[in-house]
């Protein structure tokens, strides 16, 4: 009898490991194919434009539809890590239902000044005066993507007012720098890949820097919520 109880038991251990790995497989693929659908337009329309400044603009703009996708899918990644239970891709339109029109809200402009940037960046180098605009608008360009990565993070979990996001996200680049230096290493890891290999690469694999981001960043959401929300009661 001893015997067959040990044998049910290592059974019942069994399969809810193979659950468990089976539904973060799942979950993780259907991220993939999220984000693969939402961001293919952007990889497409980039690649399909002329290295030309004038095409600058133009490529910026088709990011559009990147950090909505990122939210959500930030969104859907905490909910099932926390929760399970739901169906992956009803968490993913759930969170890109209540974090889309937050995120537009500063990544349209954020895209915008971006494309100024970038002209700047991608036109026929002059003088010396223009290598310091260069270098300027580097150092802008490194600046918003920063602010737009603890932007995106603060958009998947909290309703704040569109400028309140922003001051929020400015204040974690140099408050929070542990997880300010985690989006940099990601990033660091993303050009690395593309060079490696190419966009496509790391459209496919981007599934796995948004899990990895919602785990970088689970302190962040915690001072977030220490500092900057209220609780009832």
């Amino acid at each position: 009898m001893a015997g067959t109880g040990l044998t049910a038991s290592a059974a019942t251990l069994g399969d809810g490991v193979l659950l468990r790995w089976s539904e973060s497989v799942y979950r993780h693929l259907a991220l993939g194919l999220w984000l693969l659908g939402w961001c293919a337009p952007t990889l497409i329309a980039v690649m399909a434009l002329a290295p030309d400044s004038s095409n600058a603009p133009l490529a910026v703009a088709a990011c559009l539809p990147v950090a909505p996708a990122v939210a959500s899918g930030l969104y859907a990644v905490r909910r099932w890590r926390a929760e399970g239970g739901a169906a992956p891709f009803a968490l993913l339109l759930a969170g890109l239902r209540g974090t889309a029109m937050d995120v537009l809200r500063w990544w349209a402009p954020v895209l915008t000044v971006a494309a100024l940037l970038a002209v700047n960046l991608v036109r026929p180098p002059g003088g010396p005066a223009d290598l310091a605009v260069r270098t300027v608008s580097i150092l802008l360009l490194a600046l918003l993507v920063l602010v737009s990565g603890h932007a995106t993070v603060i958009s998947s979990g909290f309703d704040f007012r569109t400028r309140d996001t922003l001051r929020i996200a400015v204040y974690l680049v140099g408050a929070d720098r542990q997880r300010t230096l985690a989006l940099v290493s990601l990033l660091v890891v993303a050009a690395a890949v593309t060079y490696l290999a190419s966009e496509a690469v790391l459209l496919l694999l981007a599934w796995a820097f948004v899990s990895l981001a919602e785990l970088l960043t689970r302190p962040t959401v915690t001072t977030i919520t220490t500092r900057f929300t209220t609780r009832a009661g």
